[in-house]
């Protein structure tokens, strides 16, 4: 992992036993984590390597354990075996499979995109992000609208 993390905490003994009774046993490096890291919120982030570069991912916060199960049985359409450890931006959640492999869920579409074989895996994939390193060809550009009441705030 090459994003420096700060650490928020550890989960509390019994957040993680609610987790393991919902979802069974949790991978040794999540649980690692959450002795650590528990609702950490990281720096701007990306994720590398994924195949789905058009997706945009970013990891905004890591959940609190004692919330998972809540919003696990709370959110219409999330896969039942699917642990919510993450999220994005757009109410988007990065989740432990069955199988201890993580994935992304969309809540628009509800498609589940693999993102990486393990949660070690996944913490290596996440790197800084400065928006301002984009360069942009302008030539590619074909229009462009600004709400004139933002654009006066610009002068």
């Amino acid at each position: 992992m090459t994003l420096n993390l700060e650490l928020s905490g550890a989960a509390s003994a019994e957040a993680v036993s609610l987790l393991t009774t919902q979802f069974g046993k949790l991978p040794g490096a999540y649980t690692a984590f959450l002795s650590k890291f528990d609702g950490l919120v990281p720096q701007d982030n990306a994720i590398a390597g994924t195949g789905h570069n058009d997706v945009g991912m970013t990891v905004r916060s890591f959940l609190l354990a004692s919330a998972i199960p809540a919003l696990a049985s709370g959110v219409e359409a999330l896969p039942q075996n699917c642990l919510p450890f993450a999220e994005d931006n757009s109410g988007n959640l990065f989740c432990i499979q069955p199988d201890h492999s993580i994935t992304f869920w969309d809540h628009e579409t509800g498609l589940l995109l693999p993102v990486a074989e393990n949660f070690d895996d996944f913490l290596e994939r996440l790197e800084p992000f400065d928006a301002t390193t984009i360069e942009i060809d302008r030539s590619r550009i074909i229009s462009a609208w600004i709400d004139p009441a933002f654009k006066s705030k610009l002068r």
